[in-house]
């Protein structure tokens, strides 16, 4: 005679715990809990696919501001400064936690983009070099003279 809890096989019961407990895991594994690790990605697949697994990461999670600021950094390797600018424009928008904005070394990355192509647009005599060159300069990033005079 088996030996039954509640009328279930205890086997079939073990299995049931064994597979919450792995649907679990893999779910708590898949929610990010240890973000996304740039430089791996780039070590094992280069700099476009890098590119090309962070925009399939953000089609699904839009919000996710270190996804952004992955992308800024393969775009700026990639030698792609105004994508790099238009990512961390973006995670700059969705801000840190409890603060807002982005963090030291990210916003001054931001500013050096900035006035990048506050020269560019100097050089065009474009009036938004201003613009940027003010911006910049709220992120802690010093313009050249000769950009200032512009």
């Amino acid at each position: 005679m088996a030996v039954t809890l509640g009328g279930l096989d205890p086997g079939a019961m073990m299995q049931a715990v064994i597979r919450v407990g792995a649907v679990a895991w893999v779910l708590a594994l898949g929610c990010g809990g240890g973000g996304f690790d740039v430089r791996a990605r780039i070590k094992a697949c280069g700099l476009d696919c890098a590119a090309d697994e962070i925009r399939l990461r953000l089609s699904s999670s839009p919000r996710d501001r270190d996804l952004y600021i992955a992308l800024a950094e393969v775009e700026e390797q990639r030698g792609r400064p105004g994508s790099a600018l238009v990512a961390l424009i973006a995670a700059e928008k969705l801000g840190r936690r409890f603060r807002g904005g982005l963090g030291g070394s990210d916003g001054a990355r931001l500013g050096r983009l900035l006035l990048k192509r506050a020269e560019l647009r100097a050089a065009r005599g474009s009036p938004d070099a201003e613009h940027d060159v003010i911006r910049a300069r709220r992120l802690g990033v010093t313009a050249s003279p000769a950009l200032r005079r512009a």
